[in-house]
């Protein structure tokens, strides 16, 4: 669950779009709408995976 985008949304935005190939129209609209869950039914170290990449950016990241 992307909770938080922090400082900047720019580059949460950019690795949204990235991790789920989708435009950047609807990677800006789920930022803008956190807390949002993105990416469900992925392997634990698939989701761990993300959400280094996704802290990485600043945004804060809580699996459930």
């Amino acid at each position: 669950e992307l909770t938080s985008f922090g400082e900047s949304k720019i580059p949460i935005i950019k690795g949204i779009k990235a991790l789920m190939g989708i435009g950047i129209r609807e990677a800006k609209e789920l930022v803008e709408s956190s807390p949002i869950k993105v990416l469900l039914s992925q392997t634990q170290e698939k989701a761990n995976k993300i959400k280094e990449q996704l802290e990485s950016l600043g945004a804060t990241i809580t699996l459930g």
